[in-house]
């Protein structure tokens, strides 16, 4: 039960010959030591922490603002509310 197709078979002769390898070749090359990370220490940490506690400073000193703009806007008044935020 073969079935005849249109497609002619693919002969082994026509497949190119794979490439040899030179047996001089050993691939060697020259070897890079990878950079050594920085040892992090304390002071890198507390330095982080405080660049995170400014930015939170500054986006509630923002948010603060806007709200007080916007009870200024409405005509009420905030009683004794006066922050500033270092």
């Amino acid at each position: 039960d073969s079935k005849s197709t249109d497609r002619p078979a693919r002969s082994i002769l026509t497949l190119k010959p794979l490439p040899t390898i030179n047996p001089k070749d050993k691939r060697k090359g020259v070897l890079e030591e990878p950079e050594s990370a920085k040892k992090v220490t304390k002071s890198d940490f507390d330095a982080a922490q405080i660049a995170k506690d400014e930015e939170i400073a500054r986006l509630l000193e923002v948010e603060l603002q806007a709200e007080l703009e916007r009870k200024r806007q409405r005509g009420t008044s905030i009683h004794g509310l006066h922050c500033k935020l270092i």
